[in-house]
């Protein structure tokens, strides 16, 4: 199990023209060679993105303290703070098989690559 807790600090008003994106890579033996796995979320505006993560996994971004709404763009500055959130597995899709995981989460600024997240995430099959 994997537990996240911290604060994501938003400093100014956002809108939908930064754009998030999320790609995932794949190392079956988990020796750091990676595919680019077909899944990913395409390249969103940032209430797009939180509009998709509200509709589709909802019941998973509920415990996040402070968390953007639903159709709430642009939204004000503020702290979302993250605690003791375990990850849940039932959103994890079956295709998924057991291995090394790269997630890959970027925020792009008008077509210019501002920030990129990296996460290495380990699926076991027990």
């Amino acid at each position: 199990m994997s537990v996240l807790n911290g604060s994501i600090v938003i400093p100014n008003w956002i809108d939908d023209i930064p754009q998030l994106s999320l790609d995932l890579f794949y190392s079956r033996l988990g020796n750091q060679q990676f595919n680019h796995y077909p899944m990913k979320f395409p390249l969103a505006g940032i209430c797009s993105f939180i509009d998709h993560m509200h509709r589709n996994y909802g019941q998973y971004i509920a415990p996040l303290k402070n968390f953007p709404a639903l159709g709430e763009c642009p939204f004000s500055p503020r702290s979302i703070d993250i605690v003791d959130f375990a990850f849940p597995e039932k959103p994890v899709p079956m295709v998924m098989p057991p291995g090394l995981w790269k997630v890959v989460i970027t925020k792009r600024m008008k077509e210019v690559e501002m920030l990129k997240f990296y996460y290495l995430i380990k699926i076991l099959d027990y």
